[in-house]
């Protein structure tokens, strides 16, 4: 097997987690880094570097590391999701915009419970959503984008195919998302202004009107 690797970087707790575990199924399966490189296509400096702990994998790394090793692709991903939003979520303050989905009444606040859904997903790329969605248009990128930056109000549809997306499944769970969604349009509904009614137009004189206002 090789030298003793070199101890885990200090990083935090989930990324530790990760790393221990891909570390211990490479073991588990007695695959050598050389094997590795050979079987997934990745070279042996990436293969060290996912398990080192100094950053987090991408994740087409760790599920061809746990394939290899014959590890739960389910678990490799999991562990992954928490690395990677521990990593993009370290700034002073974090956890205090967490928002149970069933107190939210606004679409502020379903922006914000989508944006902590996105990220405990592990903050994929607009496209690789929009792949995983499957069917044309149901998720497109850009759409996305504009919903997760608070620059357009998402559709119900929308909201259910993203949770969905995200990893959101159970029944119960989407009709909370989708009543979630029901009381923000209420609530925008009541918060916008009424439209503005056209005004009339005013009776247009006809020609023998104007004539006699000409010749009195």
């Amino acid at each position: 097997m090789g030298r003793a690797e070199n101890p885990i970087a200090p990083c935090t707790t989930s990324l530790h987690a990760l790393a221990s575990w891909l570390r211990q199924r490479r073991a588990d399966a007695q695959v050598s880094y050389t094997e590795l490189a050979q079987r997934t296509h990745f070279s042996k400096a990436t293969l060290s570097r996912a398990v080192s702990g100094r950053t987090v994998p991408r994740l087409v790394v760790v599920k061809a590391l746990a394939e290899v090793c014959g590890a739960d692709p389910a678990e490799a991903e999991r562990l992954w999701k928490g690395a990677r939003y521990d990593a993009r979520n370290t700034w002073p303050g974090h956890g205090a915009s967490r928002l149970r989905i069933d107190y939210v009444t606004t679409f502020a606040g379903l922006h914000l419970a989508l944006l902590e859904l996105y990220r405990r997903d592990g903050s994929r790329p607009y496209r690789e959503l929009e792949r995983q969605a499957g069917r044309h248009g149901q998720l497109p990128h850009a759409t996305i984008g504009r919903v997760l930056t608070q620059r357009a109000h998402p559709r119900r549809e929308f909201v259910l195919a993203f949770i969905q997306t995200c990893g959101v499944t159970d029944e119960d769970d989407l009709e909370v998302w989708g009543r979630a969604w029901d009381r923000a349009q209420a609530a925008h509904i009541l918060s916008s202004p009424p439209p503005r009614r056209k005004s009339r137009p005013g009776h247009r004189p006809t020609r023998d009107q104007r004539n006699a206002c000409r010749h009195p």
